[in-house]
């Protein structure tokens, strides 16, 4: 009896273990993949194709920014490239108005708004929009709701060179008086090649993979959020 006691314990142990690690996540799941995984080097850099998923696991916040870091190994320039100026999309036509050239890949981003938490989904268009800017348009799933988002691109610190800042305009935070929005997740693909130029570059790989960062800086909805932000790492294979 006592030896059938001891193994129902250890099995009751053992689930109570397994659901603290599902429970336990960081505040930003990011994943991130790079193809080719074969890298570039310093003299002779290899243009890059970039997927990276960013979800938010903090409840209840309105984010204000997305920034997406990268690693020494890779490198992200609009220099040389064909390019939409920021001020196109807010002309009649929106994205219409952008070379075909320019288009820097697809994606999808999910959103809720509301006590009710009403979805509000948007397919995601990228382009080059300069040397260090990377614009966001999104179109809503089902609506009529488009919007340019500029991603600056700038030096970063510490362990990452550079970063991509993607601002939210405060009209998708807040898009009626006392309503806000709160972003769920945003998936896109990063990729354009001109010549011997390229957007994405991989320059290195460090202990066969490279290490990106995430982070959601939040505003107030209307109180002040739980934090101020939110972080968190990917890594790519390479080789």
């Amino acid at each position: 009896m006592r030896k059938y006691l001891i193994v129902a314990l250890a099995a009751m142990l053992s689930i109570a273990v397994a659901a603290v690690a599902v429970a336990q996540t960081e505040d930003v799941t990011s994943t991130t993949s790079v193809s080719p995984k074969k890298a570039g080097t310093k003299k002779k850099p290899k243009a890059t194709k970039i997927t990276t998923t960013i979800k938010n696991n903090v409840p209840n916040t309105t984010a204000s920014t997305i920034e997406i870091d990268f690693p020494k190994t890779v490198k992200i320039s609009g220099k040389g490239l064909s390019s939409c100026a920021l001020a196109e999309f807010t002309k009649p036509g929106g994205k219409a108005n952008c070379p075909a050239k320019s288009k820097a890949g697809t994606g999808v981003s999910h959103a809720v708004t509301g006590p009710d938490r009403t979805p509000l989904n948007f397919n995601v268009t990228a382009y080059v929009g300069g040397k260090n800017l990377v614009v966001f348009y999104i179109e809503q799933q089902g609506g009529t709701l488009s919007k340019a988002l500029p991603g600056k691109i700038s030096r970063a610190s510490g362990k990452f060179s550079q970063k991509l800042v993607i601002s939210i305009p405060e009209d998708l935070q807040s898009p009626l008086p006392g309503l806000y929005g709160s972003l769920l997740d945003l998936k896109s693909t990063l990729y354009n090649k001109k010549g011997k130029k390229s957007l994405i570059s991989t320059v290195g790989c460090k202990k066969k993979k490279h290490v990106f960062g995430a982070k959601l800086t939040f505003v107030p909805n209307p109180g002040p959020p739980a934090k101020s932000s939110a972080t968190g790492t990917s890594s790519a294979k390479c080789s």
